[in-house]
């Protein structure tokens, strides 16, 4: 085998490497919480805190809102500015179905 097809696959190999440790470096969570969200201001804070008081906490929380016409976006933004593990998703309304696709 040339000299030069090695020096490529060990190239290949530390590339590899490489990337397998920036994956590890960046601490995905271990589970992924949806919630879909329309016009559910009156119960959604309580979900939210629900969700935060679980001891277990290696987890993201996606919170789609399903383009509510309450204050639903208000109050989701205001739990994702103070937990990093929220990512609040805004978009105009599609349904339950088609929000749960996107998550």
């Amino acid at each position: 085998m040339p000299l030069g097809n090695e020096a490529s696959q060990s190239n290949g190999a530390a590339r590899k490497s490489a990337y397998a440790q920036e994956r590890k470096d960046m601490a995905s969570p271990a589970i992924s919480v949806a919630m879909s969200v329309y016009n559910g201001e009156r119960f959604l804070a309580l979900a939210i805190e629900s969700i935060l008081a679980q001891s277990f906490t290696d987890f993201e929380f996606l919170i789609l809102n399903d383009g509510s016409s309450d204050s639903s976006a208000a109050i989701i933004d205001a739990y994702a500015a103070q937990d990093s593990r929220i990512r609040a998703i805004h978009r105009e309304n599609k349904g339950l179905i088609v929000s749960l696709n996107q998550l």
